[in-house]
């Protein structure tokens, strides 16, 4: 099935979840791999434990505004997002679409209005428009033998600004991961990732905390209470099982697997 078509509602930070929430997480390999960690889903239900929230991934590594594609009879984003009934949208872009360079911010920023205004407009809990919040990339490091951070954060942070004024104009959330990702990345102590650009779990820790206090409003994110932890990346993985087709191949960090 695929929504109607609705008349857009405006989103605000900090977000208020209502009881019984269903939240999808969308974009690229940030949230595919979030996942496998939990953080922020955890973090969700730790501080809003009222909402009941129904918390799903959609994520698709390397996936861009407006470039994602899937198997043949997988159904695309939009048709997934209905059959979630989502109400609420976490939707990570803007770093696939930075390789492109500044010189492309333009063009990508129309990119962007345009699926904004597409998704914000969908009912896909079949009622109203979802409450869309947009989140920037994470910022990269310098690793041995990749100096990741002096490649890509120049361009990483052009991207976050254009970001931001889209989503401003738009009327949507937006959060900006990549400055404290960046600030906790230049600690020479740090290694939150494994080549530079993609979170190990202390990354996807800071990342987590960072996404609960700006789009929710929390002074401080509390521990993530591991127990909590544990149930929501279990969940993830049998979702995952069931989200993605068989012989689909996917990232994990490291190696490629199959099923199937």
């Amino acid at each position: 099935p695929r929504a109607k078509a609705t008349t857009p509602v405006a989103t605000s930070l900090p977000l208020k979840l209502e009881k019984g929430d269903r939240i999808a997480l969308i974009g690229n390999t940030l949230f595919d791999r979030d996942r496998q960690f939990g953080y922020f889903e955890s973090l969700i239900h730790q501080t809003n434990p009222s909402a009941q929230a129904n918390i799903r991934t959609l994520a698709w590594a390397a996936d861009e505004v407006d470039l994602q594609p899937r198997p043949d009879n997988f159904g695309d984003l939009d048709q997934h997002l209905t059959a979630q009934k989502a109400d609420v949208i976490f939707a990570a872009f803007g770093f696939n679409e930075s390789f492109a360079g500044v010189e492309a911010i333009p063009d990508f920023k129309k990119r962007l209005q345009k699926f904004l205004r597409h998704t914000k407009s969908q009912a896909y809990n079949g009622e109203s428009g979802p409450r869309l919040v947009l989140v920037s990339p994470v910022a990269n490091e310098n690793v041995e033998g990749v100096k990741a951070a002096d490649l890509n954060n120049p361009q990483l942070a052009a991207y976050t600004k254009a970001m931001e004024e889209v989503a401003d104009a738009e009327n949507v959330g937006f959060v900006d991961v990549f400055s404290a990702t960046q600030y906790a990345m230049s600690d020479p102590k740090t290694d939150l990732t494994f080549n530079g650009a993609h979170m190990l779990d202390e990354g996807y820790s800071v990342f987590g905390k960072t996404l609960l206090e700006k789009a929710f409003g929390e002074e401080l994110a509390p521990e993530v209470n591991e127990r909590i932890r544990a149930t929501v990346v279990e969940k993830n993985e049998q979702f995952f099982y069931r989200y993605r087709p068989l012989n689909t191949f996917y990232y994990t960090g490291g190696r490629n697997k199959s099923y199937g």
